[in-house]
């Protein structure tokens, strides 16, 4: 059951990466916090109608979104995706850090983390697959089309 919750909860934060900050903040509010359009309304010195307008925007985001089909991957992205799963999962950071561009940058909201380019990447990574953070798996999702 928790790896559902868990791939649910990554779906949702990548949906919400797709809206404007004031409909995230609307949408967070009203349906995982579960305030009201006034309360709302009164945390973000905004008006009711503008509130429910935001909500009402972002929902039909995310409805559009739900509805729309990942796009079919080329056999060098599908051997390129099967490359960085094989890295992940089995903590090969030469192999990781060999598929990253030179340029790739890395940040965690809400953390402050920030790494750029392949050297950092190397240093956090190297750190967080150490013995004692143990092996990732990862599920395919359709969350970031």
């Amino acid at each position: 059951m928790t790896r559902w919750r868990e791939a649910t909860e990554l779906a949702f934060v990548a949906a919400l990466q797709h809206l404007p900050p004031r409909q995230r903040a609307v949408l967070l509010m009203r349906d995982v916090v579960g305030l009201a359009v006034g309360e709302v309304a009164e945390q973000l010195d905004s008006s009711r109608v503008a509130v429910s307008s935001a909500h009402q925007r972002a929902r039909a985001t995310l409805q559009r979104m739900q509805r729309a089909t990942p796009r079919d991957l080329s056999s060098a992205q599908h051997h390129l995706l099967a490359r960085y799963v094989a890295s992940w999962e089995s903590g090969d950071l030469d192999a990781f850090v060999g598929l990253l561009a030179e340029d790739v940058v890395l940040s965690m909201p809400p953390m402050p983390e920030w790494f750029a380019r392949r050297a950092a990447m190397r240093g956090f990574f190297g750190w967080a697959w150490s013995p004692a953070a143990g092996r990732f798996l990862l599920y395919r999702t359709t969350a970031n089309v």
